[in-house]
């Protein structure tokens, strides 16, 4: 977690953020820049492997605030 994201989170200021469900890093790059607080990898809900999530974080993450969420056995 980034310092600024985290005084906002802090702060309960309204941060903004966007779900990247699409495995192509050039989108994850295009949404870091585009100036949103966070964006969130959803492995839960499509087909993007780990391999694929992990490509899109290593984009994504120089720039933004970037989480993952993984379902496991149970159901999201």
């Amino acid at each position: 977690m980034t310092p600024a994201f985290k005084k906002k989170l802090n702060r309960h200021d309204l941060l903004v953020g966007t779900i990247i469900s699409l495995p192509a890093p050039e989108i994850a790059e295009i949404l870091s820049a585009a100036g949103f607080d966070g964006l969130f990898v959803d492995l839960g809900h499509s087909a993007m492997s780990i391999r694929e999530a992990q490509v899109i974080l290593q984009v994504a993450a120089p720039r933004r605030q970037a989480s993952n969420r993984t379902c496991g056995r149970k159901a999201c």
